[in-house]
């Protein structure tokens, strides 16, 4: 009989490796967000933990989050954008690389 393998999940903030069984409720962190709340654009109070459910059905939060795309789509763009950032070589001393320039110098390496 072949050994069943165990999913293994990594921790994105230690990543340390541990398995779903390994997962446990944090009941007092969730007693915690329970107490907090927060006012709606639509006046309402929401619980911390009810607020997402909310945000997709509150015609308000809708609203805004339309004007906001429409904002975004109407921004002038800038034309013949350079991008300035630059990149050290971790390999040598060598600096001031364009992306592209890092990796073809790199890549003579």
């Amino acid at each position: 009989k072949p050994k069943e393998k165990k999913a293994l999940l990594k921790c994105p903030a230690c990543t340390i490796e541990f398995t779903p069984k390994d997962i446990q409720r944090d009941t007092e962190l969730e007693k915690q967000m329970e107490k907090q709340t927060f006012k709606c654009l639509c006046g309402k109070m929401i619980q911390l933990t009810k607020l997402s459910a909310h945000n997709q059905k509150c015609s308000k939060v809708q609203e805004e989050a339309m004007k906001a795309a429409i904002q975004v789509k109407q921004a002038p763009k800038q034309k013949n954008y350079v991008n300035r950032s630059t990149f050290s070589c971790p390999f040598c001393p060598s600096a001031n690389f364009t992306q592209k320039d890092l990796v073809e110098h790199i890549g003579k390496q």
